[in-house]
């Protein structure tokens, strides 16, 4: 069995994919368990995600918007982005020891792809323990999302910013079409 896991946030990526990584999260999602990944730090300039985020399999490259909902400098761009999250100066627990990442309070303010996703994941989690399968969160998810301008699914934040009351009230629209 899947041991109780129902979702995996991976707030990681890599330009280049990586078959065996594409192999186990086909069977993640085959299995029933939701893949959230982050859509990467690599800005406009590249015009695509990174991986595991690319591949259709599970809620991928979900992209960064700072507090007015404005897409943050660093998030990827890709005709595959699904969603977006806050993703820009979020308070995040840290280890305390002596490294890069380290804060003696436990606490820093990150900001990146990554600090976004589990938003996401989060949202995903509470729609699964609602019965909705991976599959079913991943629709509600992206059809319950705010639209963000320019309208529409596109490049920069997919169908929109992630928001849990809509996802749970099922509140919207498919995805790039106008609400009711």
């Amino acid at each position: 069995g899947n041991q109780g896991v129902h979702g995996i946030n991976m707030s990681l990526g890599s330009r280049y994919p990586d078959p065996y990584i594409h192999d186990a999260i086909k069977r993640l999602e085959q299995a029933g368990i939701a893949v959230f990944a982050a859509a990467g730090n690599s800005g406009p300039g590249a015009n695509t995600g990174e991986f595991p985020g690319e591949w259709p399999e599970g809620l991928a490259e979900v992209a960064a918007v700072d507090s007015n909902l404005l897409v943050a400098s660093f998030s990827s761009r890709s005709v595959n982005l699904d969603v977006a999250a806050p993703g820009v100066s979020n308070l995040s627990s840290v280890p305390t020891g002596s490294c890069s990442l380290c804060d003696p309070t436990g606490y820093r303010r990150l900001s990146g792809t990554s600090m976004a996703t589990p938003h996401t994941a989060g949202v995903g989690a509470l729609l699964m323990s609602r019965g909705l399968t991976n599959v079913g969160a991943r629709a509600r998810i992206q059809d319950t999302a705010v639209d963000l301008p320019p309208a529409g699914k596109e490049w920069l934040t997919g169908c929109g910013r992630v928001d849990a009351l809509r996802a749970v009230d099922n509140v919207g629209a498919p995805c790039g079409e106008a609400p009711p």
